[in-house]
Formats: C-alpha cells, sequence, structure tokens
C-alpha cells in the first residue's frame, strides 16, 4: 500500500522517510534526548506478543494522513496505557493525541495528503485494501528527524522483542 500511495507522490508515502518501517505509535513526544525514555520500555520486557487485526481505512484531514486502522482490542490498549502512565511519571507529556482520553491507533500509509490528494489515494487503496492480521512482536523507540517541516528519517533508539 505504501508503494500504492509513493506512485502517485513519492513526497507523501512513508517510504520516503529513511529507516521508516509499518507501525503503530503508542506515544509521541518531544524529548530532546530520547535515552531518558528507555525504561519505558524496560516496563514492557515481560508482554507477550499479540495479535492484532487492521479492518479499515481512515483519514485524519487536518494532518493529510491515510492510515489502516486496527481493531483495538484489551491487550493493545493496555500498553498504550502503561506507556503513557510510564512516561508521565518520569515528567515527560505526551503530545495531546497521543494521551489515553485522545488517543486513535493508526498504522500511516501517506502524510501530506489534502484535497485531491487524499481522496486519489483513498480511492488507490480502497481498490486493493483488504483486511489485515499479524501479530505485535516488538516495540521500540524511534527518533524523527524534520526538515523543513517533513520527516525525513527515522533512527531507531532501542527496540524490544515480546
Amino acid at each position: 500500500m505504501w508503494i500504492s500511495i509513493e506512485e502517485m507522490n513519492p513526497l507523501t508515502s512513508l517510504n520516503a522517510i529513511e529507516g521508516a518501517r509499518p507501525h503503530i505509535s503508542l506515544a509521541v513526544c518531544d524529548v530532546k534526548t530520547p535515552h531518558n525514555v528507555k525504561q519505558v520500555l524496560f516496563r514492557q520486557r515481560n508482554l507477550a506478543p499479540f495479535p492484532i487485526r487492521f479492518d479499515a481505512v481512515g483519514c485524519f484531514p487536518t494532518t493529510g494522513t491515510l492510515f489502516l486502522s486496527p481493531v483495538m482490542s484489551a491487550s493493545l490498549w493496555r500498553i498504550h496505557e502503561d506507556i503513557a502512565w510510564t512516561l508521565s511519571q518520569t515528567g515527560i507529556e505526551l503530545i495531546p493525541y497521543y494521551r489515553p482520553q485522545h488517543w486513535m491507533p493508526h498504522c500511516s500509509l501517506g502524510l501530506n495528503l489534502y484535497g485531491t490528494n487524499m481522496t486519489t489515494a483513498f480511492e488507490r487503496i480502497g481498490h486493493i485494501f483488504v483486511p489485515l492480521s499479524g501479530k505485535v512482536t516488538e516495540i521500540g523507540i524511534i527518533e524523527v528527524m524534520h526538515k523543513e517541516q517533513r520527516h525525513v528519517k527515522s533512527l531507531e533508539i532501542l527496540r524490544v522483542k515480546l
């Protein structure tokens, strides 16, 4: 699906971001030194892999994001809540969209898709979409680098297998 978006406009595809891969962001915060968030992952190291299913395609029109929407499971909700709580205990605040009362889990397919670009992307994905099932087997911390207000690189800081 990323390739289908890239064929429309390479700059809107997550393939354009060095190091990016399909993921669900459990938390997003503005931390200058990511090392102080590593303890969050250590709390998760005893989790078991859990199933995940994507049954829908959606969008955030205000950010131009097209995404796959996972079915909310107790496991997904618990890990998000625990990470949010652990971060809050270290004094790190999540950006508003990622706080437990506002979080909408998603796996981004395209970014900066506005107006007719979003419509075209929805049509393309609608023609090829089938529900997807898989397993969450790891969580990690990444640092996202920007250039001219665009994500340009995703640098892995730490990864923990479940």
